[in-house]
Parts: structure tokens; C-alpha cells; sequence
């Protein structure tokens, strides 16, 4: 193993190429007290081409350092994104075994490089934590606008923020500047996409996949981008080629499962969220697609179980107010499962939580509606469904409901 060669670390990370049993092994020997010789110690080969004789250069102490640093970083951050640990990953590396008065000097001297800046960024990121992300984002961007690693994130970024305008401008500078680099036609893909001009978008995904047929980002968007039309043929085909790429990626998988989802055929979408959850036992967005599994197959107690643990796990960690929208779903769904237990009292309550994410959902009116309907207290409904039928008028649901509690609250007078 080449210590030195970071591009092949930095490759086996980008394509998920790497295990966790591979990691968990890197990281014992990089957190043992063997490190510094180890690393002191690694010579490497090469070919003088002058008198072609084989010379050897050994590591210095401070190189040393650095990739310690740098490995532990970095193989700790995968863990624990796979883990999805509640501490900061960028706290959580184990470094008991090396020398304070060292590691002083090296969190010191880092605090400021722009690789472990990324580091810092990606953690936020991952932790929805976007804004703060992009803060440290824009100032490396602003040093060098053509970092790949950071155009990624930020581009993501800006994404997630639904910053149209500044994709839009990022785009144009890549255009202009590298129009052979597949990143940039993700970038103006994602714009297209930001603005829900999903063809236009998928031309530039797929133009940016004809440069870099493994561009990972590309691929997922372009699969995204026929899902959001309910395409699921075309998306599963794209998140299943994905997956051949991204080996030891858990997302593929769990797209896969979803579309199956979205067919209504339980046993496949199953099949391939557990193997997803193989790769990322932990993972929120997994166990709460294996929920809707079971509540689709009529096995309301198991999804209340799951959806409850991801409720539980997104509370805990404060993502629920990081990011509220994504996880509207949840709450709704929470809602339903209550509804069918029964459970009225609580079935209203997530309802109403899911409208103080999004107050304008004729959908989640029309359960509310549909629970308060069940309780008896047809004024309620009567409200419930006016509402959404004021947001949808074509809304068949709420407009045969409405009709039905008006003729309750006519008996009833």
C-alpha cells in the first residue's frame, strides 16, 4: 500500500469502492501507536531516469502528520455518515493513542486547509445543516472556483436552498471556462431542474454522463428527474446501472427500492431496501421506505414502529428543524398509520404538524379531514375539506366527503 498515493484513497472514496471492514482496518492502524513509524517508514520506488537506478525517498515527519490527519478524517467521517452518528464526525476520530502536544500542533496548522475545510463542509451538509455549509463553501469557492470537490458540494448547496439565481450564475462561469469537465453540465442541469424544467435538465445529466459515464452525481440526478414524473421504469434502469458504479453505496439501492415503492409492488421494493440497509444499517431515509413497505402490505403495527424510530432518531439529532420539508412525508405518514390503528387523537396531531410545514396541502387536509370525519366532529371535516378543496378545486376526494358531512351536519340539525 502506497501511503502517499491520495488520488487512489480519494478514488476509492468517490466511487464507494471501499468497505467498512476495509475502513475499520485502516483506521487501526492509522489510530495505533505504530502510526508515525509506519508512515516514517514507507519508502518509495523510484526510477531515476538518468542512470536508471532505483532510488528511495522516505516520508518526512511532518508529511507524516498531514496524512494521518487527513486519513483519520476522513475514514472516521465515512463511518459515521454510515453509522449516522449523532456527534459531529469531525469530533468523533479517535486520536488517544497519538501525542497531545502533536496533535495540537496539527489541528493548528489544518484549521485552515482547504481540504479539511471540505471535510468540515461535507459533515455539515450531510448533518442538513446547508447554510453553514455554503459559508465555508463560497470562501473556498472564492479562491478557487474550479475545485471540483467543493463545486459539488456546492452546487448541492444551492440546490438544497433552491438558490436558482447563483446556480444559474456558477453555470454560466463553467460553461464559459470548462465545457469539456462533466461537472459543468451537471451544474446547469441541476439549474434546469431547480426551476422544474426537468427535460431540459435531463439533456444536460445526460450530456454530462456522455463525458464521464461514472459521473456519480449526474447519474443520480438524471434518475431523479424521471422520477419526479412518476417514469419508474427509466429511473430504476438509471439507479440500477448506478448501482455498478457506487459498489458499496447504500443510495442506488434505496432509489431502487422506492421506485418499487411507487409500482405498489412491496416484495421487490423490499428485496432491495434491505440490501440497502446492509450497506447503511442506520439510515433514516431507508427505514422509513421499509414503513411504507409495511403499511402498504397492511402491517400497520411494524410500520408504526419504523416510522416512529425515524420520528424518535430526527428528533433527537434536531433535523426536524433543520430541515423540515423533507421530512413532511414522515409526519403524514405517521398520520395515516395512527388513523388506521384507530388512534384518532394521534393521527390529528401529526396532521397538524405536517401543515405547519406545509400549511397549503389539500392532501393532508384531506386526511385531517377524513380522521375528524371518523371522530364525528363533522364541523371540523366540513372546514377540513372546504380548505382543500379551496387550494384544488378538482380535488374528487374532498369534494365527495364535503358532500357526505354536509348531509351528517343536516341530520344532526
Amino acid at each position: 500500500m502506497d501511503i502517499n498515493c491520495v488520488e487512489a484513497f480519494e478514488e476509492l472514496i468517490k466511487f464507494e469502492m471501499i468497505t467498512e471492514e476495509q475502513i475499520n482496518r485502516l483506521l487501526k492502524i492509522f489510530q495505533s501507536n505504530q502510526n508515525v513509524k509506519i508512515l516514517n517508514d514507507v519508502e518509495e520506488e523510484r526510477i531515476d531516469e538518468d542512470n536508471h537506478k532505483c532510488i528511495y525517498e522516505v516520508i518526512n515527519e511532518d508529511n507524516s502528520k498531514w496524512l494521518r490527519e487527513y486519513y483519520q478524517t476522513q475514514l472516521s467521517k465515512i463511518i459515521s455518515l454510515k453509522k449516522n452518528s449523532e456527534n459531529n464526525q469531525l469530533k468523533s476520530i479517535d486520536r488517544s493513542n497519538s501525542d497531545e502536544n502533536d496533535r495540537c500542533e496539527i489541528c493548528d496548522s489544518l484549521k485552515n486547509c482547504d481540504d479539511f475545510r471540505l471535510i468540515e463542509a461535507e459533515t455539515l451538509y450531510e448533518d442538513y445543516q446547508f447554510e453553514e455549509s455554503y459559508e465555508i463553501l463560497s470562501e473556498i469557492y472564492s479562491k478557487d472556483c474550479f475545485n471540483t470537490k467543493c463545486l459539488l458540494l456546492l452546487i448541492g448547496c444551492l440546490f438544497e436552498l433552491r438558490n436558482s439565481i447563483k446556480l444559474q450564475e456558477i453555470s454560466h462561469k463553467l460553461v464559459e471556462a470548462i465545457p469539456e469537465d462533466p461537472i459543468t453540465w451537471y451544474a446547469v442541469g441541476c439549474y434546469y431542474y431547480s426551476i422544474s424544467n426537468l427535460d431540459e435538465a435531463r439533456k444536460y445529466f445526460n450530456k454530462s454522463t456522455l463525458i464521464d459515464p461514472n459521473f456519480q452525481a449526474s447519474l443520480l440526478m438524471y434518475g431523479h428527474s424521471f422520477e419526479m414524473e412518476a417514469l419508474h421504469d427509466q429511473a430504476i434502469s438509471i439507479y440500477l446501472d448506478l448501482s455498478k458504479v457506487m459498489t458499496q453505496s447504500h443510495l442506488p439501492l434505496l432509489y431502487v427500492g422506492i421506485e418499487y415503492s411507487h409500482l405498489n409492488n412491496p416484495t421487490m421494493a423490499q428485496q432491495y431496501l434491505e440490501q440497502a440497509q446492509k450497506l447503511c444499517p442506520n439510515n433514516i431515509f431507508i427505514i422509513h421506505e421499509i414503513g411504507i413497505v409495511h403499511y402498504q402490505r397492511g402491517d400497520y403495527q411494524k410500520a408504526l414502529k419504523n416510522f416512529s424510530l425515524v420520528f424518535e432518531m430526527l428528533s433527537k439529532r434536531k433535523y426536524l428543524n433543520k430541515s423540515p420539508r423533507k421530512w413532511e412525508p414522515l409526519l403524514n405518514n405517521l398520520g395515516h398509520v395512527h388513523r388506521k390503528l384507530g388512534n384518532y387523537d394521534e393521527a390529528i396531531f401529526y396532521y397538524d404538524c405536517a401543515l405547519n410545514v406545509i400549511p397549503h396541502n389539500h392532501s393532508t387536509l384531506d386526511s385531517l379531514g377524513l380522521v375528524y370525519s371518523l371522530k364525528g366532529e363533522h364541523q371540523m371535516a366540513y372546514d377540513c375539506f372546504q380548505k382543500a378543496l379551496a387550494l384544488k378545486r378538482d380535488d374528487a376526494f374532498a369534494s365527495t366527503m364535503l358532500n357526505l358531512v354536509f348531509e351528517q351536519l343536516l341530520v344532526r340539525q
